[in-house]
């Protein structure tokens, strides 16, 4: 008998080493995606670029020249990837496989950040010389937003934990979320729209009263009306964690995140529904609070050990999120993770990095997840860098319709299931053995006289099963 098929998570697959830091992966919404990071070897620091493709994630080709002090990657439908990075002060950007494009002049670019919607336009925000700038990818064409997104240029806004990201909605329009030190000397969180490449006029102010607010994360619907912000703030000289919902232009009452614990290091990861989770770390533990019916649960801990540092959430379209965490002392950190399915608890934790590659370098964590609800996360441990996935079989095989009665060489063909993560195999099994494996979708069989009965199964690069297809009965009479 063949099983049921079943995800797994799958530890961290090493890509490349030496000097390298600031990992950054995204799957595409269906096939596909990329890991960028920066390495410095012989050729100077440079963005190195991997794809995932049919045989997994490819060998690294250099995305800048050197120079280059981050970079980010986004990837849309399959084979859309737009890549952007910080060479000699200055922001560049590239639809990958076409020629790069400089957003910005005169150097001082920091903290860069993209995101692509599900209509294949990207937007690129990032600080430069205390301002908040931002670039639009259309087709293969970036255009920069011509002023900076801050309430008051003349302040200093999207430095260090005021570091600006961007969600895009279905429309191509965009949602930027940011850290604007006000007169009086505060840092607020920020929030305004990007429709093409013109400003909305009425930025929102997501601060609640109290201290100072940094560490913004944004999501947002397809529908361009709904989107969360979550952020850090002192209230009361204690930091917390919040996330607000904001609906056309305004901020809904604040989510606590923490239950009230102090805390920092919020995420948050949605589907295009509004269903998602958010994730906080409160004195080394991890907090998760669901997202349903734009309302968020109580934080409830989410991991075992303690030691948490830091954390990060991604979200599919099935509305199945996974957590991620990485915990420990810097001399033998590690990352885990658990699933946060739609329908049930919370899964059993997994241990992502690997215990022959030392530990997981400190900083924040990438998380992405495809349509499906298959999993990357990219880390550096020791002096690899790579992605561990928590990966879904393949869905099973749809047989095409046999004649009841054939002959001893029997041409068995099928439509394959659905696999994301690269190319499958198929075995044909008659009554439940295998008759044949095949990388195409038919194969012809040699069967003896009687009845038999005919089905087939996928197997992906991992080896992982797919449910078995159907079974056909047939009649070998000659």
């Amino acid at each position: 008998l063949v099983a049921p098929a079943q995800a797994r998570w799958f530890p961290l697959d090493a890509i490349d080493a030496g000097e390298v830091q600031r990992p950054v992966v995204d799957l595409g919404i269906e096939q596909g995606g990329g890991l960028v990071y920066v390495k410095t070897d012989a050729g100077g620091s440079r963005a190195w670029l991997s794809r995932l493709g049919s045989g997994g994630w490819t060998r690294p080709a250099a995305l800048s020249g050197p120079g280059t002090i981050e970079a980010a990657v986004a990837a849309g439908q399959p084979g859309r990837i737009a890549g952007a990075w910080i060479q000699d002060g200055i922001v560049y950007g590239a639809l990958v496989g076409a020629p790069a494009t400089p957003l910005s002049s005169g150097g001082g670019a920091a903290n860069l950040a993209i995101e692509m919607g599900v209509s294949g336009v990207a937007y690129a925000v990032w600080a430069q010389n205390g301002d908040v700038r931002a670039a639009r990818l259309s087709e293969s064409a970036w255009e920069a937003v011509p002023t900076p997104l801050d309430v008051d240029p003349a302040r200093a806004a999207g430095a260090g934990a005021l570091r600006p990201k961007v969600a895009v909605a279905a429309d191509g329009s965009a949602l930027v979320v940011w850290g604007e030190v006000f007169a009086d000397g505060i840092s607020h969180v920020l929030a305004r729209r990007i429709y093409g490449t013109a400003l909305s006029a009425l930025p929102q102010d997501a601060t609640l009263s109290g201290g100072a607010a940094d560490s913004p994360e944004v999501d947002i619907e397809y529908d361009r009306s709904y989107a969360w912000v979550a952020f850090r703030q002192d209230v009361g000289g204690v930091s917390h964690s919040f996330a607000r919902r904001l609906r056309a232009s305004t901020f809904e009452a604040p989510a606590a995140l923490d239950g009230g614990s102090a805390s920092a290091g919020p995420a948050i990861g949605m589907s295009s529904n509004g269903t998602g989770h958010a994730v906080s770390v409160a004195g080394g533990a991890l907090l998760g609070a669901t997202l349903r019916d734009d309302a968020f649960s109580p934080a409830r801990r989410s991991d075992r050990f303690g030691a948490v540092t830091n954390a990060a959430v991604a979200t599919s379209e099935r509305n199945d999120s996974a957590l991620v965490w990485r915990a420990g002392a810097d001399a033998s950190a590690v990352v885990r993770a658990r699933l946060a399915p739609d329908t049930s608890g919370l899964g059993r934790a997994a241990l992502l990095s690997r215990p022959d590659l030392g530990p997981v370098a400190p900083g924040p964590l990438s998380a992405s997840s495809n349509r499906i609800g298959d999993v990357a996360v990219a880390f550096k441990q020791g002096t690899t860098v790579g992605v561990a996935m928590h990966d879904l079989p393949p869905s099973r095989p749809t047989l095409r319709n046999l004649p009841d009665v054939v002959g001893r060489r029997v041409l068995v063909r099928w439509t394959p299931g659905q696999e994301f993560g690269g190319r499958q195999r198929y075995r044909v099994l008659v009554g439940g053995r295998s008759a044949g494996t095949t990388s195409g979708t038919s194969l012809r069989i040699r069967l003896r006289r009687g009845k038999h009965r005919i089905s087939v199964v996928g197997i992906d690069r991992r080896g992982q099963r797919s449910d078995r297809s159907r079974r056909q009965t047939v009649v070998v009479r000659r």
